[in-house]
């Protein structure tokens, strides 16, 4: 939690995803997810935001989301590559849906989307090479209050389940409870492996052993990991494996944890 009953949360990396209410866990399934989705977002205009994620030789992370505002959807993939609206590199607006709008690029390798909702509010979606990012600032239960999805619940920081009622701790549990389903919205412009009804893929014990042995055998130093991100506080952790995983110490300076 933030001041004022604002709150952050979102999802990067490998990828790890923060709930409303400060949670940290993580899900390797690799399908489409609902990271959020809000139907009373602006009294009825609604809100989506869905993430796909990829495995690369031993490691699972996101490598697009999509961001529905009303009836205009943002596509963000890897590299900085974008959709609106379904054209490829389209002009970008200063306001999407009537809010606005602003696309940076700090440094060659990253580029930031980002929705300002008023005062400090705001939606970020966030590349880094092939990793993307979606991380929501000083959210107010006025835009998110009814939000459902990955980020849990906005009240009460519970992981619910699309009953609306069942909580449930189990990641993985969590994780596929909120697979995109064929009555979500289609975000994405193409469709991928696997689709509803099939389930994500999750990793096999063998994925799961290379990822061991590449974080012991990593080409960066576990302290120098740790010092280059202790700044990230509660999101230390993360940043941390993500550094170690792949090996590059510049995550630490522009991950999102």
């Amino acid at each position: 939690c933030t001041f004022e009953g604002r709150r952050d949360g979102g999802t990067n990396g490998d990828p790890h995803f923060k709930t409303w209410h400060g949670k940290h866990f993580d899900f390797h399934g690799v399908c489409d997810l609902v990271l959020l989705q809000s139907k009373e977002f602006e009294t009825g205009l609604s809100l989506d935001v869905h993430i796909r994620t990829h495995m690369r030789r031993d490691m699972s992370y996101i490598s697009s989301a999509a961001l529905r505002i009303g009836t205009d959807v943002l596509e963000v993939e890897s590299q900085g590559v974008y959709y609106l609206d379904g054209v490829a590199g389209a002009d970008l607006p200063i306001e999407l849906c009537g809010f606005q709008f602003l696309h940076t690029q700090p440094t060659d390798k990253q580029h930031v989307f980002e929705v300002h909702l008023g005062g400090r509010e705001r939606i970020k979606v966030k590349t880094y090479k092939d990793f993307v990012s979606v991380l929501i600032e000083q959210g107010q239960s006025k835009h998110f209050g009814d939000s459902v999805g990955l980020m849990g619940d906005f009240g009460k920081g519970r992981m619910l389940a699309r009953d609306g009622e069942t909580v449930l701790d189990d990641a993985n549990a969590f994780g596929q409870e909120w697979q995109v389903l064929d009555t979500d919205p289609t975000l994405f412009q193409t469709a991928r492996f696997p689709q509803y009804p099939q389930k994500c893929t999750m990793p096999t014990p063998k994925v799961t052993s290379m990822l061991r042995r590449r974080l012991s055998e990593s080409s960066v130093d576990e302290l120098a990991a740790e010092k280059a991100c202790e700044h990230w506080g509660e999101g230390k952790d993360d940043c941390v494996f993500d550094v170690l995983t792949t090996g590059d110490l510049e995550m630490a300076v522009v991950g999102a944890y």
